[in-house]
């Protein structure tokens, strides 16, 4: 951020301030991104030089393979509906997107069932990864995830949910729900995922 360079260290300090009080001010927009917002004004403070950090090196769009992306969505499709479809695969582009230090991927995907010209079902979701010190999720907010693992939790109230390992993390937002059991079952597609975005960090 060039223009912070020219800034005197009184504006700084102030701008410092107005970044910690906006962090601390829930986000009001898209519930499932405010964890991500948080997560990326950390980025704000490193050219502040709050904390001294490189831009992370892991390409985000490579954390997860489209075959792996395609059978979790398939999962995602109601039992009751699969009948009725004549594939369950899916095309799924991946793109990064620039957010600072931290490293976005957003994937989009659509069902290769087509019905009016167009997908029966298509939507996104997106991959980050971060420093692990950048994680501004509070503890008391980390829900864990049940049979996932400590490494694994999400944000209370939002549809985030980080994996970390050694000195990176990596965020899920907005992935669907596994529909071939109870509500108790709903993150199983998001476990599968995270497990092997833990699998290929450094």
């Amino acid at each position: 951020m060039p223009i912070l360079q020219t800034l005197e260290p009184g504006s700084r300090a102030a701008l410092l301030a107005a970044l910690l009080l906006a962090a601390a001010v829930p986000a009001c927009g898209d519930r499932g991104e405010g964890a991500e917002q948080r997560a990326g004004q950390a980025s704000d403070f490193d050219d502040l030089g709050v904390e001294e950090q490189a831009r992370v090196e892991v390409d985000p769009c490579a954390l997860l393979k489209n075959a792996e992306i395609s059978g979790q969505l398939a999962r995602a499709v109601s039992p009751s509906e699969r009948p009725n479809w004549s594939t369950l695969e899916f095309d799924v582009t991946p793109t990064e997107v620039e957010w600072g230090i931290s490293r976005r991927c957003e994937y989009k995907f659509q069902s290769r069932e087509r019905a009016g010209g167009g997908p029966v079902w298509h939507s996104d979701f997106n991959v980050m990864v971060i420093h692990a010190g950048a994680i501004l999720v509070p503890e008391r907010n980390r829900v864990p995830v049940a049979g996932a693992g400590p490494e694994i939790f999400r944000s209370k109230g939002e549809q985030v949910y980080y994996v970390t390992k050694g000195a990176h993390a990596a965020t899920l937002t907005s992935f669907p729900g596994s529909r071939e059991g109870d509500e108790s079952d709903e993150d199983a597609t998001r476990i599968v995922l995270l497990r092997r975005i833990a699998e290929r960090l450094p």
